[in-house]
């Protein structure tokens, strides 16, 4: 259930323990869920998820702080800090790259 709603809105930014309490549920049982289908925490699933996210709409031609926003990041400079966190890279750079390669 959590994973669908942020597969249909990356922007939501309910922490573990919202999620946790609108669902009747302790955090620590949210956490082994994802854990156990994914292998990766719930952070780490939700950053995979809108980094995945980021790469398709870049790819779609928009603008950086407009996936910011779509994403659900408070500033443009963290969507920027933790892109380059998982793609070694701005996305900026990656877009110029991506361009490159036509």
């Amino acid at each position: 259930m959590v994973a669908e709603a942020l597969l249909r809105d990356p922007a939501d930014d309910r922490s573990l323990e919202e999620w946790a309490r609108d669902l009747d549920v302790s955090p620590r049982t949210i956490s082994r869920a994802f854990r156990a289908a994914t292998g990766l925490s719930f952070a780490q699933w939700r950053r995979s998820l809108r980094i995945h996210r980021a790469l398709a709409l870049l790819g779609e031609g928009c603008e950086v702080q407009d996936v910011a926003e779509r994403l659900g990041y408070a500033q443009t400079s963290t969507f920027i800090d933790a892109f380059r966190r998982v793609m070694g890279t701005t996305p900026g750079a990656y877009v110029g790259a991506s361009r490159d390669l036509r």
